[in-house]
């Protein structure tokens, strides 16, 4: 009997055996053969097959391979190999997969024909997906990635289960992740600022925080003097307060201005009911980040007293 035909099936799956660091690299093949009058085999056999991986449908270059089975049980048709992890001289299935141009070849013939002598099935297929996912260089950005099903940008990825050698480290014991930090302690450990563009943080209780609350004054700047122009230099705001002593029919005047020079404009003016008496005077404005600002006072001849804190 003469094979003309082969028919594959779509399954190609990477055997990873999660539970062990170093688990091997394999292909698991399944196929379909037919006869020359496209009938595919209806009995219980077995076949002599070799499999090559090439870089062209046609002629080219031998990627990998040979690789013999002797004896290959054959059920109404349908076959079963593992590829890998080796080819008959020694080279890893793993490197077939640096290119994305890779095919397929079957070689058949009964069981005891000469390896020489087993015929190639026409036409090769080629391989695509899952095979790559056990080359690095085919990771996407992996430059490391033996058994990871997925390696998008990490630079090494040696288990299914972690990703380390870049600034992204995760821990397949204890499942804390750690970003800039190879030992994070934490289910999450940042080594550097966190950005939260949108939403919040969420607490246990459910809670929602979207912005770090400003505490209140953090006490007193000190005090200042009337006619003195003061420059907030901070990275936040500054409330002012200032008030007269004693009864007073005096006036206390609070002025912003952008330069020091710059004309400046009353934010603030004396009323009744200071702190001392119903009579006295006093005022309380807010300095912004980088304003400059003054307190003027007239006719206090009592005194007077002018305080800041950052809020």
């Amino acid at each position: 009997m003469r094979i003309l035909r082969y028919k594959i099936l779509p399954l190609f799956f990477l055997l990873i055996n999660c539970g062990f660091a170093n688990a091997p690299s394999l292909i698991n093949y399944q196929g379909v053969i037919s006869t020359d009058n496209d009938h595919t085999i209806s009995r219980i056999t077995e076949k002599s097959m070799a499999f090559t991986i090439h870089d062209a449908p046609t002629n080219g270059n031998l990627i990998w391979g040979p690789q013999f089975f002797d004896r290959v049980p054959v059920v109404h048709g349908r076959f079963n190999v593992i590829l890998g992890t080796t080819d008959s001289t020694g080279r890893s299935i793993a490197e077939a997969f640096t290119s994305d141009e890779r095919y397929i070849s079957v070689w058949i013939g009964d069981p005891g024909t000469g390896h020489a002598d087993l015929i190639e099935v026409s036409p090769r297929q080629r391989v695509v997906s899952t095979p790559y996912a056990i080359a690095a260089r085919k990771s996407d950005f992996a430059a490391y990635a033996d058994h990871a099903a997925t390696a998008d940008h990490a630079e090494t990825a040696n288990t299914a289960n972690t990703v380390a050698g870049a600034n992204l480290h995760v821990d397949p014991t204890t499942g804390n992740v750690g970003i800039g930090t190879p030992q994070p302690s934490g289910k999450l450990d940042v080594n550097g600022n966190i950005r939260i563009r949108s939403g919040g943080l969420t607490f246990p209780d459910g809670s929602v925080m979207t912005s770090v609350p400003k505490p209140a004054a953090t006490g007193s700047l000190g005090t200042f003097t009337q006619g003195v122009k003061y420059y907030n230099d901070r990275e936040r705001k500054i409330l002012v307060v200032a008030y007269s002593k004693l009864n007073n029919n005096g006036v206390i005047s609070g002025l912003l201005g952008t330069t020091i020079n710059g004309g400046f404009s009353e934010v603030a003016f004396s009323e009744n009911n200071g702190p001392y008496s119903p009579n006295s005077r006093s005022i309380t404005f807010v300095v912004p980040p980088n304003m400059y600002w003054m307190v003027t006072v007239y006719n206090h001849l009592h005194g007077y007293r002018i305080e800041a804190w950052e809020l």
